[in-house]
Order: C-alpha cells, then sequence, then structure tokens
C-alpha cells in the first residue's frame, strides 16, 4: 500500500522533490491552521490531533513529524503556563530582599508586596469576570504588575518619609 502512495506520490509533479523527498522516504503535509492569534488553546487542541493521527499511522510504517509555528507556539505557551508561578514566585521573593535591603524596614519592605498581590489579584479577577484567557501576551502582566505597583509604592513611601520629616503628618 504505501509503495503505491509513493508511486502515485513521484507521477505528481507537485509533490515530486517540493513535498516529497528525492528517495520517497520524506513527505511534507502541509496544514494552514485558520485561526486567531488570541485563541492559542484551538491551535494545540488541532495540534494534539494532528500529532495523534501522525503517531498512529494505519496499515504504515513511518515515523512522522508536526513541525511548525502552531507547534511553535503550543510549546512556548504550555512551558509559560507550567512555569508561571515560578516565573512569578521567584522575582516576588527577590525584589522583597532587594526592598528589605533598601528600606531597611519591615514595612517598606512588605507594603510593596501587598500593593502587587492586591493589584494581580484584581487584575487575573476581572480577566476571569470578563471570560478572558491567559495567552502569551497575558502571562506577561505579573512581571508588569509587580514593576508599576513596587514603583509607585516606594514614590508614596519616599514622599511619606519626606513629609514625616519636615514635622508633617
Amino acid at each position: 500500500a504505501l509503495d503505491r502512495v509513493r508511486h502515485r506520490a513521484r507521477a505528481s509533479s507537485l509533490l515530486n522533490r517540493v513535498l516529497l523527498s528525492d528517495d520517497g522516504r520524506v513527505v511534507a503535509v502541509n496544514v494552514w491552521l485558520k485561526h486567531s492569534d488570541d485563541d492559542v488553546q484551538v491551535v494545540m487542541r488541532t495540534t494534539q490531533r494532528i500529532e495523534r493521527l501522525v503517531d498512529a499511522p494505519q496499515g504504515f510504517s513511518f515515523t512522522g513529524r508536526v513541525i511548525g509555528g502552531p507547534v511553535v507556539v503550543g510549546a512556548v505557551f504550555d512551558i509559560t503556563k507550567r512555569d508561571v508561578w515560578i516565573l512569578s514566585l521567584a522575582p516576588f521573593a527577590l525584589v522583597w530582599l532587594l526592598l528589605l535591603g533598601v528600606t531597611r524596614s519591615l514595612r517598606g519592605a512588605v507594603l510593596p508586596l501587598l500593593c502587587v498581590a492586591a493589584s494581580g489579584a484584581g487584575t487575573f479577577g476581572a480577566m476571569a469576570a470578563t471570560g478572558h484567557k491567559i495567552n502569551l501576551v497575558t502571562s506577561m502582566l505579573p512581571t508588569l504588575i509587580m514593576v508599576i505597583s513596587v514603583a509607585d509604592v516606594i514614590h508614596v513611601l519616599v514622599q511619606h518619609r519626606e513629609a514625616r520629616r519636615a514635622g508633617l503628618d
């Protein structure tokens, strides 16, 4: 059966030397996915279905590979989703240690991070309430929220400290 497919593929001007290798052992099957960049889940499900088809050929003895942009997007999304806690908590701890060293006070280290936690919870809570999904862009939000929140709270703490030194309460 496979020899018959190879013979017909070699006879095709489209397949021969474009999608089929010279020795007839490698064939490329191009699949274009019509999707929105925001809908990574659909791309991942479609890619997984194609991978299952390639992994379980019926009646053929070949090895298949699924490659391309959608596969890379799915892999990056999986890695990002898996590592989001590590990539969020490690900088959180590092920023806390830096704040503790810079402000030399527990309050100066804890208050900015409470603001970060409240901002993050509010942002992701609003996303969940409005039905927005986490994608490659929104996965960067924890870091962005931390940077903005810490900068704002440090600014407020410095202003408060200067006001107290000037005798204002």
